[in-house]
């Protein structure tokens, strides 16, 4: 596995893998639409550098309760033909049912809740 490309800074860590595996982790909440319609756009200029279906492997281990708006901008972003399973994983429970449960709501079909990142690779890979 490769890195094609990646948008890193204090508070987000986003990178295109050669595998089709679009790792994102944020720190903190995300607060406002605005905040969430950035990361929508990184999210699908990322995974426009890959020409296959992209997966989502979701790191929450250091993420807060986002706004309602900002969440729902964010399941709308990940909804199209372009990205195939998510994978959330981290120690939050909460959080990772919360996350789960936003994007069922916009019925994409396959989501699932890891505990750990090997386990959610290994699914997405599957």
């Amino acid at each position: 596995m490769n890195v094609i490309q990646e948008h890193k800074n204090q508070v987000e860590h986003f990178a295109i893998r050669d595998d089709g595996i679009l790792f994102i982790k944020g720190k903190g909440s995300l607060t406002s639409q605005e905040m969430a319609r950035e990361k929508a756009e990184i999210t699908h200029r990322l995974a426009a550098l890959y020409p296959g279906q992209v997966n989502l492997l979701i790191d929450l281990s250091e993420a807060g309760l986002p706004a309602l708006g900002a969440q729902r901008v964010l399941s709308n972003a990940v909804t199209g033909e372009k990205f195939g399973k998510i994978a959330f994983f981290g120690p939050k429970g909460w959080l990772l049912k919360l996350a789960s449960t936003a994007l069922k709501l916009v019925r994409k079909k396959e989501i699932k809740i890891f505990k750990e990142e090997s386990e959610a690779l290994q699914w997405l890979k599957g």
